[in-house]
């Protein structure tokens, strides 16, 4: 394709249809815009136009994001001049991966398509318009429909339009207008590629590529299909056939026999080997007509319900080559409003810390829309596997899909799409018909129902290796209840997205056996400082009386809860930066035990997929675990532990001690399949470092959970620190805060005496990190920032240290500035090496 992306295109802004008048009848003067041209980029979005042209301010900052719907009440051109590639084409196309959202496309006045729709590409036949030299093309995007945002009506809804965009609880409203896609010029010769589509088999040794492909031709001449396979740089097989037209599109199928093929492994259990097919297509003289090319892995994927689960149960449960895979997954949401704008840089940022992260699998949520090709390709390069929504959504007080007619065909065809253009990559796992679907009764819809029949359909027609999900949740229920308990529940559960409270939050995740949480989440605030960078006016008090708190988070204000937890923020050395630091707390508590006790149930629970990986916007409170900019929250890093391919966990009844004062809890171990784990031990100690109890638990080998030990200590402390360490392959740590209580549960962390740190730079990306204070340092929030200011995750954060101990951060990419704060550290720890030193 000859692409026309680029800086060189023109947005003008109009009134409705005055974009259609050349002149004005009244007076014969040219029609003047509303706004006047400006430089514009493609692909990328109306609303980052007007940012660069200093039309509109940061929707980042403060609550300026209101200013902005104007914009989706005006039509808009983007316009650009481009001249055709040289050469005697027989045809010339112009196609569009991505518009948003209706309107019309002229070449040189002649209107060749009009759209409506975004989630398919559009293609147009331009050769009859097209001229010798220059060439202008322009778009016209209409006002863009009214769509229910997180509150509405379901089976109302007739317009497939992006909805978060039009405000949900980690967004507020911003309705993206313009091309986000890829934009190009398609020059046929005699004959054309319509489709490739190349699929894998294996049987863990050997492997097979078959290559379905469709030609249309132009002309009655036979062509030549070539395809060459390549491992990196090697070529490892080819294949050729002569084709000739059977009618204007004649199927092509190829079959290559590899005698050995390398594995595709998902990330933590071995390498992402990927294949590159090239595809090529010539005439009886050997001229290029058409190639492409597609990257392809070789793994076998199986679908397998849960350990113990009743019969009538989806399978929930992952195996790759062999192999169960515990579901250790994030669910992920566009990152910007303005998706078009979003670069692999952008991906990079975020995916990256993931991977490290260790996650094995991303839920593309189905408020949004199908996520871009080179989002696919980062995934199967770092052994990500993606579950795929289509584009449904609950809407809260309706939630049950459309069952019109016309709906359903079209979703049917927007699910078409979808299947074509992904069904490729090797990452791929999972279809699913969208998101929180529920009959009225809160029942999750099944296949009984007609557009979630005609989705099934489409998926089992193309991509019948995957799975299909219904919904997520899937039946026969919505959630956690008592009733559901001991009954092996057999369901895909959402909730909770709160810390439940010192009691209720064990009590729910000791004893739930969904056999998948495909949503589970809690919420924190971003960093103090990324407060501060996006708020010009007062950051306190955080509740529903700041408009800033009100409108970036008004769904997980925790002012109360947290007061009730900590107790008042109004004490002196408290304020903003206690309350940050509780609610990160809040975040990491909630987060790290739900994480082990799902991961526990070993083989009985699919997995989990924590909501949420990232926030297209700087929202004030979230359940992100990365911030807006990259910034990992403490929560991160005990997630990260919890994903690991082995690690320790501590369950419990409650971080605050009963009126006994004895800490209860059962140590456990859980590994990817089977690890030797060795040196356990548990130990307790006090604030200043004094041990109160050890207890050698010794070694074992653990295939996938096993309880390994029950702790039943006097505490005498008003608070203590639970330490369990050992290695499987690499050392593992985990801690726990215990409490004795009272009227705020857990106050004793934020008045703890302060302690002092102290941070020496070994090496570019290594950090030295002392506690010289007299007691321990609680939750250690290491945050690198790279020379242009990326943030970057710091292995070791979160943790405790001990009076006189010392941890190693190893940051993911060289640092020119570290910061370091603790629960009860004051952030007075800003490490900056010198320039060039």
């Amino acid at each position: 394709m000859f692409s026309l992306n680029g800086k060189d295109w023109r947005l003008t802004g109009w009134a409705r249809h005055q974009w259609s008048m050349e002149k004005l009848v009244e007076t014969s003067d040219s029609s003047q815009p509303c706004v006047q041209t400006v430089p514009a980029t493609v692909p990328g979005g109306v609303h980052c136009d007007l940012l660069r042209a200093g039309i509109i301010s940061d929707w980042n900052d403060d609550t300026n994001f209101r200013h902005l719907e104007w914009v989706e009440h005006r039509e808009w051109t983007l316009e650009k001049n481009f001249s055709l590639p040289r050469g005697d084409f027989d045809r010339i196309r112009l196609r569009f991966e991505g518009l948003d959202y209706s309107g019309f496309v002229f070449v040189n006045g002649h209107e060749v398509m009009r759209f409506q729709g975004m989630h398919i590409p559009y293609e147009a036949d331009i050769t009859a318009v097209t001229l010798p030299g220059a060439n202008r093309l322009c778009v016209v995007f209409e006002q863009p429909p009214e769509v229910d945002g997180q509150v509405g009506y379901t089976s109302k809804t007739t317009v497939l339009k992006s909805r978060y965009n039009y405000g949900w609880d980690w967004m507020p409203r911003m309705v993206n207008i313009g091309i986000f896609g890829d934009v190009g010029l398609l020059c046929d010769r005699k004959a054309c590629l319509k489709e490739v589509y190349p699929s894998t088999q294996t049987d863990g040794r050997s492997g097979q590529l078959t290559l379905n492909a469709e030609i249309e031709f132009l002309t009655n001449s036979p062509v030549t299909f070539q395809a060459d396979l390549y491992e990196g740089d090697r070529l490892v097989a080819v294949c050729t056939e002569s084709v000739c037209a059977s009618d204007s599109t004649t199927a092509v199928c190829l079959k290559m026999e590899l005698p050995s093929v390398r594995l595709w492994e998902v990330n933590g259990r071995g390498g992402q080997p990927l294949y590159r097919a090239e595809v090529r297509l010539k005439d009886a003289d050997g001229r290029l007509l058409d190639q492409c090319v597609k990257t392809v892995g070789f793994r076998i994927l199986e679908f397998r319900r849960p350990e113990g689960a009743p019969p009538d149960s989806l399978p929930y449960s992952i195996y790759i080559n062999g192999s169960w895979m515990p579901i250790k997954g994030m669910n992920w949401v566009p990152p910007s409003p303005f998706y078009g704008s979003v670069t692999e840089e952008d991906y990079r940022r975020l995916l990256c810390p993931l991977r490290d992260m260790n996650v094995n699998l991303l839920r593309v949520w189905g408020g949004a829309l199908l996520e871009s090709d080179c989002f696919y390709r980062l995934c199967d390069e770092m052994g990500i596997l993606v579950w795929q929504e289509f584009p449904q959504s609950s809407s809260g007080i309706d939630n049950a899909p459309c069952e019109e007619s016309g709906f359903i065909e079209k979703i049917s065809d927007i699910a078409r799409s979808y299947v074509k253009r992904r069904r490729h990559h090797v990452s791929l796992a999972v279809w699913c018909a969208g998101n929180e679907l529920y009959l009225a009764d809160f029942t999750p819809v099944t296949v009984d129902n007609p557009n979630i029949a005609a989705l099934q359909r489409v998926v089992l027609e193309l991509d019948p290796e995957r799975l299909f999900l219904p919904g997520s949740p899937s039946g026969p229920g919505a959630g956690y209840s008592d009733e559901m308990v001991g009954q092996h529940y057999h369901a895909d559960t959402h909730g909770p997205w709160l810390y439940l409270g010192p009691t209720e939050h064990y009590r729910q995740f000791n004893r739930d056996d969904s056999l998948l949480h495909s949503e589970v989440g809690a919420p924190a605030c971003p960093r103090e400082e990324t407060l501060q960078r996006h708020c010009s006016g007062p950051l306190w008090p955080p509740n529903e009386t700041n408009p800033y708190w009100l409108s970036r988070g008004s769904w997980w204000l925790q002012e109360k809860e947290l007061t009730a937890w900590f107790g008042s923020f109004e004490r002196p050395n408290r304020g903003l930066p206690a309350y940050v630091k509780a609610f990160r707390y809040i975040q990491l508590e909630a987060l790290r035990y739900a994480a082990g006790a799902i991961r526990r149930a070993g083989q009985r629970k699919a997995g989990q997929i924590i909501w949420i990986a990232d926030e297209p916007f700087p929202n004030s409170a979230n359940t992100s675990v990365l911030e807006y900019d990259g910034c990992p929250k403490p929560a991160y890093y005990k997630l990260k532990n919890c994903f690991a391919p082995a690690m320790l966990g501590l369950a419990y009844d409650s971080p605050v001690l009963s009126g006994e004062r004895r800490l209860q809890a059962t140590v456990f171990a859980c590994c990817d399949g089977t690890a030797a784990f060795t040196d356990i031990r548990a130990d307790i100690f006090t604030m200043t470092g004094h041990l109160l109890y050890s207890e050698v638990i010794g070694d074992c080998t653990v295939q996938d959970s096993a309880d390994l030990a029950v702790l039943d200590v006097p505490a005498t402390e008003p608070m203590c620190l639970v330490r369990l360490t050992a290695f499987a392959g690499i050392p593992l740590c985990e801690e726990y805060i215990f409490t004795a209580g009272g009227k705020t549960p857990f106050g004793a962390l934020l008045d703890m005496p302060q302690t002092s740190l102290l941070l020496n730079q070994a090496d570019d990306c290594i950090f030295q990190l002392i506690n010289t204070g007299h007691v321990a340092a609680l939750f250690i929030d290491a945050i690198g920032q790279t020379e242009n200011g990326r943030p970057v995750t710091a292995e070791g954060s979160a943790c405790c240290l001990l009076p006189g101990e010392t941890v190693t951060l190893c940051t993911s990419a060289p640092c020119r500035l570290m910061t370091v704060d603790a629960m009860n550290c004051l952030k007075e720890n800003v490490f900056e090496p010198p320039r060039g030193g």
